[in-house]
């Protein structure tokens, strides 16, 4: 405590060094986080849903379902009620008012078909699309699948950036740990010509580092999270059919993320300025 008040302007260096460094850090992890959720977000929507037309009886919607599950690329069928998707999807986007602009159910009864993966979406869609009584179909077809390519290559592009970034915080802060450890190099000298062994040398400049990143790592964390609410939050008001995630477990998981790097990197970081001093000295 006493060093770190003696050198306090390296110190605020250190630690604002570190708490920037990790805000990068934990936006891309947040970016990855939220690219993979949006990869298997399009992967679960690997479904057709054909739209029943009003005249339509209940046997003839059973004859209609019994025929979808017999093509060989069709793994599941569902039957979906119209009052029960109508409350789905109210509760789903519950941040728009549709009541205020939507006064009647507007939603027929559908079907909910479930494909495998191996199945090519378009030639099942256009065979269901032509059965009589199907009034219309829904899927995404190519643009799904040109959308979940793009989302694979931005997931391996962001945990490259992720690598890199994690190896290029850790080089700055080794090389700003070694601007404090440099200040007290009279102070390092010293401690050698009277007799000290390198780990009684060391272990204050480990303690330090460790300090630094706890604290540059706590203060990530605060803005990070606060940046997440305040950007998560317009996001899910305003685009409400986008996954974004801000919070939850993976976010929870990435706060620690936070904390044990920033704690390993100021150890190791010290650790490696304060050896490279020592050696120097000898």
């Amino acid at each position: 405590v006493i060093g770190i008040r003696r050198s306090a302007l390296m110190s605020f260096i250190s630690m604002a060094t570190i708490a920037l460094s990790l805000i990068v850090f934990g936006v891309f992890m947040v970016f990855v986080v939220n690219i993979h959720n949006m990869s298997s977000f399009l992967y679960s929507k690997l479904e057709i849903r054909a739209y029943f037309s009003d005249e339509i009886t209940s046997k003839e919607k059973n004859r209609i379902q019994f025929k979808i599950e017999q093509m060989p690329e069709v793994k599941k069928v569902e039957f979906v009620d119209k009052n029960i998707a109508w409350k789905s999807f109210q509760k789903q986007f519950r941040n728009i008012n549709v009541k205020k602009w939507i006064k009647k159910n507007p939603l027929p009864d559908s079907l909910t078909v479930m494909l495998d993966k191996s199945a090519n979406m378009n030639q099942v869609a256009e065979r269901i699309r032509g059965i009589e009584h199907i009034d219309d179909i829904a899927y995404l077809g190519d643009i799904m699948s040109k959308i979940h390519s793009v989302a694979k290559a931005l997931k391996i592009f962001g945990i490259s950036l992720v690598i890199l970034l994690t190896i290029a915080t850790f080089l700055t802060i080794i090389n700003t740990i070694h601007l404090t450890v440099i200040a007290r190099k009279k102070e390092i000298t010293i401690m050698q010509l009277v007799g000290a062994t390198p780990a009684f040398i060391k272990w204050p400049f480990i303690i330090e580092g460790f300090m630094f990143g706890i604290t540059g790592a706590l203060a990530a964390i605060f803005i990070l999270k606060q940046l997440l609410y305040v950007v998560g939050s317009r996001l899910v008001s305003n685009l409400p059919f986008f996954p974004f995630v801000y919070q939850g477990s993976s976010i929870t998981m990435i706060i620690w993320s936070i904390m044990i790097v920033g704690a390993s990197i100021g150890v190791l970081g010290a650790m490696v300025s304060v050896s490279r001093s020592i050696k120097q000295n000898v």
